[in-house]
């Protein structure tokens, strides 16, 4: 849920188990010296930081992604995720946004591999941005959303690479 605005300190409290600011803020990810009002909003679930590599063949696909070891896929551990456990559903086993330039002017596409999924469709926001990701199947044990049409600020979202950001699944 992330700390609230009022008694910014009872709830960084409650978010993050740490009585003393000075832990709970380094837990929330902020660096010393902050401000108190910079803990609201923050939380300590589901993180990731995605990082730019190429697909396969590296001239014809792109990829912005926070993916672990057991991505279904050829390119594992890249970017990093934390608290996979903690975003909502499942175990976050990574996503991606991928840029195929077969046919030029196609649009880049969303994936998103979760461990004890659902078999519907879900919610994903990352950095404070929305975005639907449509349910497709099961790939080896995983549950497999994808997003044929990402909006532009999830895209720009995405591409932040190497920025921690809070990422939600509902």
């Amino acid at each position: 849920m992330g700390v609230a605005s009022g008694w910014v300190g009872s709830s960084a409290k409650s978010e993050t188990g740490e009585q003393w600011m000075s832990a709970a803020g380094t837990k929330l990810g902020l660096g010393k010296p902050f401000m108190m009002s910079q803990m609201v909003g923050r939380s300590m679930g589901c993180k990731i930081a995605t990082a730019y590599y190429k697909g396969n063949p590296p001239d014809k696909v792109e990829n912005w992604g926070a993916v672990g070891s057991d991505w279904p896929l050829a390119e594992k551990n890249q970017g990093t995720i934390a608290g996979a456990s903690s975003c909502g559903l499942g175990r976050l086993v990574g996503i991606v946004l991928t840029q195929a330039h077969y046919v030029p002017g196609l649009p880049p596409t969303g994936g998103l591999y979760i461990a004890g999924g659902r078999a519907s469709n879900i919610t994903v926001t990352v950095g404070g941005v929305s975005q639907v990701f449509t349910y497709n199947s099961v790939i080896n044990g995983f549950h497999y959303y994808w997003q044929g049409t990402p909006s532009s600020a999830f895209i720009t979202a995405m591409k932040r690479t190497g920025v921690t950001q809070d990422l939600k699944i509902s």
